[in-house]
């Protein structure tokens, strides 16, 4: 499936070619995600993506164990992950990071595999995801090209 994105920012508009596929175990979104460039080399302090919702087909839930992205974290930046999950597809929908809080995000480097917490999120069948993306001093930007969450029936 191939769609385009529109994300709107605080300041302004990112335009994302994404690609999506969904395997039995994992959610795999393909895309490449970066803050808009401002000017040649000033870029925005932030950017966001929510996801669509998503079902693991799992009548009685699963159990969400990790989430990790992929890509390239420049100097001065970071990507932060929120979950949120739900038995009803049309939620209630809210984001958490691993204490259960909507304060707290999911923060590690690309390819490291962040432990989903439990309490949270087991038993529920539908999902989605924000990831927000950061820059300190607007002169970088983070790259996301994949985001994983890894689920057991």
């Amino acid at each position: 499936m191939r769609s385009k994105l529109i994300i709107l920012l605080l300041t302004g508009i990112i335009f994302i070619e994404m690609i999506s596929f969904f395997s039995s175990f994992f959610h795999w979104d393909r895309f490449f995600l970066k803050i808009k460039q401002v000017f040649a080399s000033t870029y925005y302090t932030q950017g966001l993506l929510e996801s669509a919702i998503y079902d693991t087909q799992k009548i009685g839930g699963v159990v969400f164990n990790y989430v990790m992205w992929r890509g390239q974290l420049a100097a001065d930046t970071s990507v932060d992950i929120q979950l949120a999950s739900s038995n009803n597809s049309s939620g209630p929908w809210t984001f958490v990071g691993p204490d259960c809080s909507a304060a707290t995000y999911y923060r590690d480097n690309p390819g490291v595999q962040q432990r989903l917490s439990a309490k949270c999120h087991s038993g529920h069948r539908y999902f989605r995801y924000k990831i927000y993306l950061n820059s300190t001093t607007g002169s970088s930007t983070p790259i996301v090209e994949d985001i994983i969450i890894g689920w057991s029936p």
